[in-house]
């Protein structure tokens, strides 16, 4: 089938089987639209299975197509967008399973068509589609923004390359083991989102087989393991339920970078951390960071929790802490010594920076390993050069540190006038007695000897008795 129109009218093909020795179908339109749609086989030989040239939109939906260049090749260019949905096997030959030429010409000289706009491109592989090829997907040059989306039940063999646009790649289910590498091209902020099928990918992969995709997201059921170094753009590394303990080093290279924690529980030395300027824990997600962390700022988002220290131990940020609304920090006490893991409590210290604690943030603490906190014990379980926020609009979880029979837990902000920490604030707890009860005269010069120790707070306290 080959049609050739020069007008502004569209032109739609619906086919069932076709075959030729050349292209199997070929639309070559001006100004109008162009629609192709075949629910059967469509076979070209030396050149294209389905062939569409269009200034206009452009929309195909194929079945099975194959061709000896190119299964599928979408010629674009001018304005409008172009859509390709696949749900069966393309495969192309010296070519791509799909090509997109997306060009951004002045046709004046050419019968006064018009200078396009950078086009979109939308390739969607539905359940049981099959992309294959040396170039399994392929966009050029002048490409505006192209989304590929590889559902479940697809798959796609060869590489995947894009243009100058901003372009993102899913696979939401779909089969990636065969493609040999996804290539962003020249544009920035291109996304990868591999995600619901179980595979795992390597840091070796990352390294080798994806270029220029600023922008990594891996979903349920994604397993990263290895050593993972981005490039020298602007980069982002989400973690949405993948699982990420296998991961031995997360490198955001030069730019400004980000690492994102969602809807994922685990564990993460913060030495295995360089190069990213912001780590973030969002919603959903419970992450135990430890040892010493180098970022600018470490954002504990709206529904995330920080789990400091290493059950119990230090957490050093070399940078700044941002404790959001409704984020909680568990803080475990195992004993008095600040910061290690046997007979200690957990520490956070912002070594670098300023601790901001926004109205709305829990600090949840508990008693681990067996300790149980008596009258007069004080534990400092956040440094900071400065600790912004009022804790009276703070959440203090003391459910799992219940106390005995008349004493209460104390929290201030407690700024240091010598030794190593002069200048410096902490968040300080205490075991006071509880002002509601009456203390054993045995405790009562305790308490009084507790007191006096206070008089450098310069900053309101909240009480919080047990029930």
């Amino acid at each position: 089938i080959d049609t050739i129109n020069f007008g502004v009218t569209g032109t739609t093909v619906s086919a069932t089987d076709v075959s030729g020795g050349g292209l199997g179908i070929s639309v070559n339109n001006g100004a109008g639209a162009v629609s192709i749609t075949t629910t059967g086989q469509v076979t070209g030989g030396t050149l294209d299975g389905i062939s569409a040239t269009t200034q206009n939109d452009m929309t195909i939906s194929a079945v099975n197509a194959s061709g000896g260049r190119n299964g599928i090749f979408a010629y674009h260019r001018g304005t409008g967008a172009a859509s390709i949905s696949v749900s069966g096997t393309v495969t192309g030959g010296s070519g791509a399973g799909i090509r997109s030429y997306n060009y951004n010409y002045n046709y004046a000289a050419y019968g006064g068509y018009p200078i396009g706009t950078r086009n979109a491109i939308d390739i969607t592989l539905n359940s049981g589609a099959a992309v294959s090829a040396a170039s399994g997907i392929a966009i050029n040059d002048d490409s505006g923004n192209a989304t590929v989306l590889v559902n479940s039940g697809a798959s796609v063999t060869g590489a995947i390359s894009l243009a100058s646009g901003t372009d993102s790649v899913t696979f939401d289910g779909g089969d990636f083991s065969g493609v040999t590498s996804f290539d962003g091209g020249s544009g920035n902020n291109d996304s990868l989102t591999l995600r619901n099928t179980v595979a795992t990918v390597t840091g070796a992969d990352i390294s080798t087989k994806v270029i220029g995709m600023e922008n990594l997201t891996f979903g349920s059921g994604i397993t990263v393991t290895g050593n993972i170094v981005q490039g020298a753009e602007d980069n982002s590394l989400t973690f949405d339920g993948a699982d990420f303990s296998g991961v031995t080093s997360f490198d955001g290279g030069a730019g400004t970078d980000s690492l994102t924690f969602s809807n994922v529980t685990g564990s993460l030395a913060g030495a295995t951390v360089t190069g990213i300027e912001t780590v973030t824990i969002e919603s959903g997600a419970s992450v135990n960071l430890h040892g010493t962390l180098q970022t600018g700022t470490l954002v504990v988002e709206n529904g995330g929790t920080l789990s400091a220290g290493n059950s119990p131990g230090l957490l050093n940020i070399v940078g700044n802490l941002d404790l959001g609304v409704s984020s909680t920090t568990l803080v475990e006490l195992a004993g008095l010594t600040p910061g290690v893991e046997v007979g200690g409590h957990d520490v956070i210290d912002v070594s670098a920076g300023i601790a901001t604690l926004l109205a709305g943030a829990t600090i949840d603490i508990d008693f681990f390993a067996g300790f149980m906190a008596g009258l007069g014990d004080s534990f400092d379980v956040l440094f900071a050069d400065d600790i912004i926020g009022d804790l009276n609009t703070l959440n203090f979880d003391f459910t799992r540190a219940l106390l005995g029979s008349g004493f209460a837990w104390s929290t201030e902000l407690f700024t240091y006038t010598g030794g190593a920490n002069a200048g410096r604030e902490t968040l300080r707890l205490t075991v006071v007695a509880d002002a509601g009860a009456v203390p054993e005269p045995s405790s009562m010069f305790l308490l009084g000897a507790g007191m006096f120790g206070l008089w450098r707070i310069r900053r309101r306290r909240k009480t919080q008795a047990t029930a």
